[in-house]
This record gives structure tokens, C-alpha cells and sequence, in this order.
């Protein structure tokens, strides 16, 4: 299995928009599957909170931002990003 790399933007904008929440749900899906040390081994997910990505700027509906092995996920939900982390660990 490939390396996960998974990057919240936590700016403001999308900081108010529940990236703090994707993160928790983030970290938390990932301590679940590493703990299932069959499915993926320990350390090919990495989970990093990142300074705002300018992504949003000046448009409406953007926030919040997930960066998965550099495909970009906009308004991303809980959902959304655990279905594509899954879909990773394949």
C-alpha cells in the first residue's frame, strides 16, 4: 500500500467551515485503521493540519479544503474525505 498524505487547510475560513472537526474525524479514522495493523502498516498515513492554502480566496463554497495525496478536495466532508482515505488503503 501507497503512503496516505492527507493535509487540512485550518485558515480561518475554513476553520469556520469544520476543518477542526474533519481533522478530529481524520486522525481519529486513522488511529482506528493502523490499529487493524492488517489493513495498512503503521506510519503510511499521515495526517498534518496546514496554515491556509489560499485556495478559497475571493471565491464562495471552497472551504473547507483537504489536500489527499495532492488531489484537492473542496467543501469536504467528513464523508467524502474518510470514503477517499478508503479507497487509498486498497
Amino acid at each position: 500500500m501507497k503512503q496516505i498524505h492527507i493535509d487540512i487547510c485550518c485558515g480561518a475560513r475554513c476553520s469556520m467551515m469544520g476543518a477542526l472537526h474533519l481533522l478530529e474525524k481524520v486522525e481519529d479514522l486513522k488511529n482506528e485503521i493502523e490499529e487493524l495493523d492488517s489493513i495498512v502498516p503503521q506510519g503510511s498515513i499521515t495526517v498534518s493540519p496546514v496554515p491556509c492554502t489560499q485556495e478559497c480566496k475571493g471565491k464562495e463554497n471552497l472551504a473547507p479544503i483537504v489536500i489527499i495525496n495532492g488531489e484537492k478536495i473542496y467543501n469536504a466532508s467528513a464523508p467524502k474525505v474518510m470514503e477517499k482515505i478508503m479507497e487509498g488503503t486498497k
